[in-house]
């Protein structure tokens, strides 16, 4: 029974490591998730601003014409959509394609 009972308290021990490994992968995670929100926050903050300073220089340029700036965006690898708004973009998104497309139609 010593050599059971050996195995059981090394595996006693693996398992509180792993644990506590795991709960700094969590704390780690949230830090992360909490960076990350800020700096979503962040980047909505500046795309509104540009977005008013453009508004108001391209109106008084061409009061007729809207800068696309949208497109800017998303050309910068941001998604521009409801769904993931100022995440950056790892690869095509058709909610922003489609929100792209509703766009170039209501400017013609």
């Amino acid at each position: 029974m010593g050599l059971l009972s050996g195995r059981i308290v090394r595996l006693e021990y693996m398992v509180k490591e792993l644990l506590g490994e795991l709960e700094g992968i969590k704390e780690e995670t949230r830090s992360l998730e909490q960076e990350n929100q800020k700096l979503r926050q962040k980047i909505t903050t500046v795309y509104v601003q540009r977005t008013s300073v453009n508004t108001k220089e391209t109106a008084a340029l061409r009061p007729d014409s809207e800068e696309p700036t949208l497109m800017n965006l998303y050309d910068e690898g941001f998604h521009i959509c409801n769904v993931k708004f100022a995440q950056i973009r790892k690869e095509e998104c058709l909610f922003c394609f489609s929100l792209l497309r509703r766009q170039k139609d209501s400017e013609k």
